[in-house]
């Protein structure tokens, strides 16, 4: 499954290949535009926005959310617009991603690399059909970076896994 990139992501790459992405070193920083980053002089860390302020980058993890809704159909721009759908059975936790360094191929892609599993401590009463890659492992204040229809919609039962497999989730710019 290949990525949809969403707004956000979309308007960081641009920036970043424009060189409009901006590096500033200083004690505070109040603007920000996607793909923005801070290196903070007051507690000499790098710092990235998480939707509403700055906080600590450094590693840049990403998570897997599970949906119900296509957020890009939804209109969803970041985890707090009403389009940004999350499954809410409980047990559900986003999961920890990794991907493969993005090398001399065009176009460039990178894939998860690792399993990816979901356990329900409940039984699904609405199905997920979408992932999304985000940058928070909980709540709203966060970016959405991506998503991709999944290969199915699931609606598992209590105790019961959602796996998403090796290189199944990819990344591709164009």
């Amino acid at each position: 499954m290949v990525a949809q990139v969403s707004q956000f992501g979309d308007m960081a790459l641009v920036n970043s290949l424009s060189g409009a992405q901006t590096l500033t070193a200083a004690s505070a920083l109040t603007t920000w535009k996607p793909g923005d980053v801070f290196y903070s002089t007051t507690n000499t860390a790098f710092q990235a926005w998480n939707g509403a302020s700055w906080v600590n980058s450094s590693p840049q993890l990403r998570y897997i959310a599970l949906l119900t809704a296509d957020p890009v159909a939804g209109g969803a721009i970041n985890m707090a617009d009403t389009g940004f759908i999350e499954c809410s059975t409980a047990g559900y936790a986003r999961a920890a991603v990794t991907f493969s360094n993005a090398l001399s191929s065009y176009p460039s892609s990178s894939s998860n690399a690792g399993v990816l599993s979901f356990t329900m401590s409940s039984t699904m009463t609405v199905p997920v059909g979408w992932a999304a890659l985000v940058t928070v492992s909980s709540g709203t204040t966060g970016l959405f970076l991506a998503s991709w229809v999944l290969a199915q919609a699931y609606a598992v039962q209590a105790s019961q896994q959602i796996q998403v497999g090796i290189g199944q989730l990819v990344l591709q710019g164009n």
